[in-house]
């Protein structure tokens, strides 16, 4: 019997988007039919809303064979549009699904087209506990992994030596976008909070694209803060200059809002590199720091919640356990090509 091929669909090629793709087609028998697509995202216009998802869809059954499998990588930007798609009768498609729904009508319509799919994969445990909430019980759990991890990193000390940073500092950092849902409003704020001997002991190092937040705002608010050591780089960072970011760093802060339900790219990045995370108590955040042990949560979007972490962080330090060492294994890039190699031969 002929072995079926995977053929592998996104809409966009973008950012993490590419290297996740580019892990997948490691897989024997894979197919990449991605194509970037430009998508209305306003449902003020609904029309034009509706027809876009409906394109990629019908764009991925034209490209794919019936009669092997179809794996929509990116269904948070296709559910909306569920009862206007329909699927060829027999169709074997799976699904990858980023970010729970944030209200009632987006989960009716993503319960509605799960029934479309024979599988969802998601990236948490939180998420595949939200999906059996609202009735979906056909999901699979692959933990999204670290893409970019340079093999054998220069050490912690040395990063230190070479940056000027002095080794009784304790560097806090806030890596990738300075976009408004990650909250670093809220870290600055946070800092306020701190009494004089705590800021002292801190450096606090910010660096990735500049968005939201731009960087006459952000040196105004640490220097208001009183903050005597900062590192403030505010540009693309390369993917070594990212990963030394994170290695010379002691605690990474993820002060995201609630709006944000995904997962964060520098949390896992820490997480793999066994350092501290300071995050919100929201969401899969949340659930992972508590769940793994990997280090302090605060209530979300509480400036003030924030800086008592950071307070109990200098207070009783953060070292890497039992528990955060499993979950760090499960973020392998290895694991994550190798579960769904397996969930592939499921439908094969």
């Amino acid at each position: 019997m002929r072995k079926k091929t995977v053929y592998l669909m996104d809409s966009t090629l973008k950012g993490h988007h590419r290297v996740y793709l580019e892990a997948l087609k490691t897989i024997s028998d894979v197919q990449d039919i991605s194509k970037e697509f430009e998508v209305t995202s306003s449902t003020k216009h609904i029309v034009s809303y509706i027809q876009d998802r409906r394109k990629i869809v019908n764009y991925a059954f034209k490209q794919s064979n019936q009669d092997d499998i179809l794996h929509l990588l990116y269904l948070d930007n296709l559910y909306m549009a569920s009862p206007f798609m329909s699927f060829p009768k027999g169709a074997k498609v799976i699904g990858t699904l980023h970010h729970f729904p944030n209200s009632k009508a987006k989960e009716r319509l993503l319960k509605s087209f799960s029934k479309k799919l024979d599988m969802i994969v998601v990236h948490s445990d939180f998420i595949a506990k939200q999906l059996q909430s609202i009735g979906i019980h056909h999901f699979i759990v692959i933990d999204y992994p670290v893409f970019h991890s340079v093999p054998e990193p220069k050490s912690r000390e040395q990063l230190r030596r070479e940056a000027g940073i002095e080794e009784h500092k304790i560097v806090i950092s806030a890596l990738g976008g300075t976009r408004f849902d990650k909250g670093l409003d809220i870290l600055l704020e946070a800092i306020t909070h701190l009494s004089e001997s705590e800021k002292d002991q801190l450096l606090i190092n910010i660096a990735g694209k500049e968005e939201t937040y731009k960087k006459d705002f952000i040196l105004g608010k640490l220097q208001a803060a009183g903050i005597k050591d900062a590192r403030v780089q505010l540009r693309l960072l390369s993917d070594e200059e990212f990963e030394n970011h994170v290695q010379l760093t002691d605690a990474i802060v993820v002060p995201y809002r609630k709006v944000f339900t995904g997962n964060s790219g520098p949390m896992t990045e820490g997480i793999y590199r066994q350092k501290a995370i300071i995050g919100t108590n929201h969401g899969n955040l949340g659930y992972l720091i508590k769940q793994f042990k990997l280090g302090y949560t605060f209530e979300a979007e509480d400036a003030y919640s924030l800086a008592q972490a950071v307070r109990q962080y200098l207070t009783d330090g953060w070292s890497s356990n039992e528990m955060s060492r499993i979950y760090q294994e499960r973020l392998r890039i290895t694991h994550f090509v190798n579960r769904h190699s397996q969930l592939y031969q499921q439908w094969r």
